[in-house]
């Protein structure tokens, strides 16, 4: 797992590179904390339909 880069490159030179970007938002930690809770929020709804 990784980091989404934007990078440019100039084409007559492939080595000169410039990242744009880089997106460090999400990382393994925000994706196990999101499926917690989505499991936990799917739990309720069942227990909510069964009540």
């Amino acid at each position: 797992m990784g980091f989404e880069v934007v990078a440019r490159y100039d084409p007559e030179d492939p080595r000169r590179v410039v990242v744009v970007r880089t997106q460090q938002t999400f990382n393994p930690g925000t994706y196990v904390t999101n499926g917690v809770l989505l499991c936990l929020f799917g739990a309720g709804l069942a227990v909510w339909a069964l009540i």
